[in-house]
């Protein structure tokens, strides 16, 4: 004589909102040993939810993805803009000191010429 029997268990993956379920058909034979049917197996409706919710996530990344994209192109633009116009402002500041060199240099040699002058009509 042989009696069927039902088997629901329930497994939680690593998320706590995903679990899932099983049902085995547990077949019994006169001689007592078990003879166990393949598990069907299905998700809860919260592993469902979970699964619509990563959906719409991915492509709520991809879309994400694309604006973080477009944004540090910009920024990119930006910083190339700034570095040109810091070039150029390096490159006038260099200008500037060179010709405050040869400013400071003509002053020298007019100030060491009148020196010279000075004390040769002294002597």
């Amino acid at each position: 004589m042989s009696s069927d029997r039902v088997c629901l268990s329930q497994t939680q993956g690593e998320s706590k909102s995903y679990k899932r379920f099983s049902i085995r058909k547990k077949i019994s034979s006169s001689n007592n040993e078990n003879v166990v049917q393949p598990d069907i197996q299905f998700h809860s409706d919260m592993a469902a939810q979970s699964e619509a919710k990563e959906t719409v996530e991915e492509k709520g990344s991809k879309e994400s993805d694309h604006e973080v994209l477009v944004l540090l192109k910009e920024q990119y633009s930006k910083n190339q803009e700034e570095l040109g116009r810091l070039a150029r402002q390096q490159e006038e500041m260099l200008r500037i000191m060179d010709l405050r060199e040869k400013r400071d240099e003509e002053l020298r040699q007019l100030l060491t010429s009148f020196l010279r002058n000075q004390q040769l009509s002294s002597s």
